[in-house]
């Protein structure tokens, strides 16, 4: 099952990734919608490098927004969900931790464009109060990830079970 192993040097990857591509090449994407495009297509790389024969499923969270972006990753036998969300600092379109019904079984990853800001530290406190755990985080002048997971499995979400 995808990230039942160990994550090491996942965010690593993630970082090299995003900062070799954040500026270039992007016609008009603010910057937190960049990072989580890029968080994506780089986890989707490590997860068929790492599981052979998974297959991935892409989707916004958010209808007209690639800030928060789905992963949904089938490694048999089972359906992982991956949500990524972007950051940015003095983005004024960040907002408040959203409260979906799949939070609690899902994979966390954020991907916030600059250094210490208020916003991401709310943020992460804000999914730690929700009963998510920080894996692992990585943090550079420029850029900053954490991964966190839910507590509960899919096993019960109808939703999951079906694949939406």
């Amino acid at each position: 099952m995808a990230f039942t192993a160990s994550t090491s040097g996942l965010l690593e990857r993630l970082e090299k990734h995003v900062a070799g591509h954040l500026e270039a090449n992007w016609v008009s994407e603010p910057a937190a919608a960049r990072a989580a495009l890029l968080v994506r297509e780089e986890l989707g790389r490590w997860t068929r490098s790492t599981y052979p024969g998974a297959t991935l499923d892409n989707s916004a969270l958010d209808p007209g927004s690639r800030r928060r972006l789905a992963l949904r990753i089938h490694s048999a036998p089972v359906t992982h969900r991956v949500e990524i969300w972007g950051m940015a600092c003095g983005d004024p379109s960040e907002s408040s931790v959203p409260k979906g019904e799949h939070l609690g079984h899902s994979w966390i990853v954020l991907a916030h464009v600059g250094g210490p800001c208020p916003h991401l530290e709310a943020r992460a406190a804000s999914l730690g109060n929700l009963g998510l755990k920080r894996l692992e985080s990585r943090s550079t002048p420029a850029l900053t990830l954490s991964i966190w997971t839910g507590a509960s499995a899919p096993d019960g979400c109808p939703d999951c079970r079906a694949g939406r």
